[in-house]
C-alpha cells in the first residue's frame, strides 16, 4: 500500500469507495450498522455543514 496526495488523474469515486470502506472497518462494532442504511436511503452525510442537526 501506498500512501500519498490525490492528484487530478485519480478517480475520485474510487477514493471515496475506499475510504468508506476503511471507515466502516475501523468502526465497526462501535456505530450500528442502521446508520450506514440510514445513510444510504437519506444522504444525511452528504448535506451542506448549515444543514448539521436537520434531517
Amino acid at each position: 500500500m501506498e500512501i500519498r496526495y490525490i492528484d487530478s488523474n485519480d478517480d475520485l469515486k474510487e477514493i471515496s469507495r475506499i475510504y468508506e470502506q476503511s471507515w466502516k472497518y475501523a468502526y465497526k462494532g462501535i456505530i450500528p450498522l442502521i446508520l450506514f442504511e440510514l445513510q444510504k436511503k437519506k444522504n444525511i452525510f452528504q448535506k451542506p455543514i448549515d444543514n448539521i442537526g436537520k434531517v
